[in-house]
């Protein structure tokens, strides 16, 4: 290397050349560790979790300030190294020198590489959303396009995101299907492309859907610990960086803490909401997401709360059970209720599990574990016998059951929001299929003697509901 930027040709000193190969190793090793130990290239073609990146620009990811920086450094040594050796070589006609040269060349053309495409924020192809490691030369197989069409979690919550072009047709099909209510996060992707970029691109070339739309969005978690964040200063930010996304696009009509921050009084959390966001015009109303009978009631003490979201299907009639329903009919809240298809299950597309991709997060959920999808998947096939002589779909049976439960029996008013990324699945889901009496009463016989197998999160997300 003193030897390339000197002005004079000269040989390197036996100290330089110490130092020069000591960095040398010390570098090739970092890069060997930073570039497989942390997973950053595929041993196979065959990546399917999202967490199995090692190089990540996600802000939870301990490893993000220091994994690219470090490749690039090694990076950037291995390309010097490489002409160096190559220079040399034609100085000296030495075999060593293009040894190195190729040895060099081949680690960083690996860093660049892990650079470009191992990150979570360039893996995915915007385009496409194709993961850019396994579509093309050389780890394009036919198995990593399969999963890529079954895997879906809303439109940005995913593993392959699919193209922003086809999401956005998504949204105005919703629209056009009378669907105006939409439900995203700041969380829901990742820092750089989430429900609110989304959002902003699609009222970009949209603008006059803005005023027939309402959006609620989640925030106030704390990416660095992957927790809740319900303080002044994590409120703040949460809602300061939605605004800026949305780019004064659409305003921000609903707010909602996606879970209460047990560190910090909902009275404090809702006070900063309401002072200095409601108030002064900055976001429409506040929401509440995943609370207790015992949270509403002291919500609604300094507040108006407008929406309590909570998960309600055939599978989770919780909140008819512990007080949320009740408590939301007291105070005039609105329950949105999500996943009312049971997580697809109800669907009757999943016969098996099987039918779950590699890499879907449902494969770790307690419902959708062996001993737990045989039960189940019981109540499926119950509900599809009523869907056959309906002449609908499984699924517009479940939607159509939570429907009918609001306003009954002194329930609040439930508005159900099954998520959908297709134009035909959203078509399916917001067709107004209307249940008989009988068949209301034959559901509820069902359910009366059944019981689902499985708690609704791992034991790990399970702590934060009802907070």
């Amino acid at each position: 290397m003193i030897t390339l930027l000197s002005p004079d040709v000269r040989e390197p000193s036996p100290t330089e050349e110490y130092f020069s190969r000591s960095l040398g190793i010390a570098l090739l090793t970092l890069g060997i560790m930073v570039i497989l130990l942390t997973g950053s290239v595929p041993l196979t073609s065959s990546i399917s979790d999202s967490h199995g990146a090692g190089v990540t620009t996600d802000l939870a990811d301990p490893k993000a300030p220091y994994a690219v920086p470090t490749l690039t450094i090694s990076t950037l040594y291995h390309s010097a190294n490489a002409l160096f050796c190559y220079m040399r070589y034609n100085t000296v006609g030495q075999m060593s020198f293009i040894l190195g040269s190729l040895g060099s060349g081949a680690m960083a053309a690996m860093g660049l590489w892990c650079i470009l495409f191992a990150s979570s924020s360039g893996r995915i192809s915007r385009k496409t959303g194709a993961d850019k490691r396994m579509s093309g030369f050389p780890f394009g197989n036919k198995e990593s396009a399969s999963a890529k069409k079954k895997y879906a979690k809303g439109l940005t919550w995913r593993q392959y995101p699919q193209s922003e072009e086809k999401s956005i047709q998504a949204m105005k099909t919703a629209l056009n299907a009378g669907c105006n209510f939409w439900n995203g996060g700041e969380f829901y992707g990742t820092p750089q492309y989430n429900s609110l970029h989304l959002l902003e691109k699609y009222f970009t070339k949209y603008p006059e859907d803005a005023s027939k739309v309402v959006i609620s969005i989640k925030g106030a978690i704390n990416l660095e610990k992957t927790g809740p964040d319900g303080s002044p200063e994590g409120i703040r930010r949460s809602i300061d960086n939605c605004l800026k996304i949305l780019n004064g696009k659409k305003t921000l009509d609903i707010f909602e803490c996606a879970r209460v921050d047990p560190k910090t009084p909902i009275e404090i959390t809702l006070k900063v909401l309401d002072e200095e966001y409601v108030k002064t015009g900055k976001i429409g109303g506040i929401a509440l997401s995943e609370v207790s009978a015992a949270t509403i009631h002291r919500a609604a003490k300094v507040t108006k709360i407008v929406a309590a979201e909570v998960e309600v299907s055939l599978f989770t009639m919780n909140i008819f059970e512990n007080g949320v329903a009740a408590a939301c009919a007291e105070h005039n809240i609105m329950v949105v209720a999500y996943s009312p298809v049971g997580r697809g299950l109800l669907s009757g597309a999943i016969k098996s599990l099987d039918d779950l991709p590699e890499g879907d997060m449902r494969r770790s959920w307690p419902r959708f574990q062996k001993e737990n999808f045989s039960i189940n998947i019981q109540l499926v096939k119950d509900i599809e016998k009523i869907a056959s002589q309906k002449g609908c779909t499984p699924g517009q049976v479940a939607i159509a059951y939570v429907k009918q439960l609001s306003r009954k029996n002194g329930n609040p008013e439930i508005v159900p929001i099954p998520g959908a990324t297709t134009d035909d699945r959203i078509i399916e889901n917001s067709k107004d299929v209307i249940l008989s009496k009988d068949e209301v009463a034959e559901i509820d016989s069902i359910l009366s003697r059944f019981e689902t197998a499985g708690d609704r999160y791992p034991a790990a997300q399970s702590r934060l509901l009802e907070g």
